[in-house]
């Protein structure tokens, strides 16, 4: 095989496909000022069957302390808002894959997002939730980048080069 198209498809083997599908969801929760725990709602498609991805995006008032204001979906604690004190801050979360086992092992027809306070009063403004998912269709293809078995395959192909040049 010719080595320059070689080279080619192991810069290119960077992107592998795998079977599920992306979806994004944003709710305007525009609490008031509580010190009660806040909860809202993210709806999801009715043909997730798991969730392979997670990341929630939330924009809050009045986080005063950190490790107070608890984070959690579905009952599942997954962190704590970032201190942003009286300013408007996001806090960006992306729970582990044990963590999203437990999330899918519970009721996936919604996701519902639950901030306690711990006392404190502040306000959540917006919560963006993007997730890729495993469906009960089979999905479709998503693009997934995996850079670490292009540079294997690269090292290997160099290093074949090399080998040959001084044999």
């Amino acid at each position: 095989m010719n080595k320059t198209i070689l080279l080619i498809l192991c810069l290119f083997g960077s992107i592998v496909c795998v079977n599920g599908e992306s979806y994004s969801d944003t709710v305007n929760v525009n609490s008031a000022y509580t010190n009660s725990p806040i909860s809202w709602v993210h709806t999801i498609p009715s043909n997730c069957t798991s969730i392979t991805s997670l990341t929630i995006k939330i924009r809050a008032y009045g986080v005063d302390y950190s490790d107070h204001d608890s984070v959690s979906i579905n009952g599942i604690h997954i962190g704590y808002l970032n201190v942003c004190g009286a300013s408007l801050g996001t806090t960006t979360l992306t729970p582990d894959s044990d963590t999203l086992k437990q999330i899918s092992d519970t009721n996936l027809s919604s996701l519902t997002v639950e901030v306690n306070p711990g006392g404190e009063y502040m306000e959540i403004d917006t919560s963006e939730l993007t997730i890729e998912y495993e469906s009960d269709d089979g999905g479709t293809p998503v693009k997934t980048p995996i850079p670490f078995i292009a540079i294997i395959l690269t090292i290997a192909f160099m290093s074949s080069i090399i080998y040959y040049k001084i044999k």
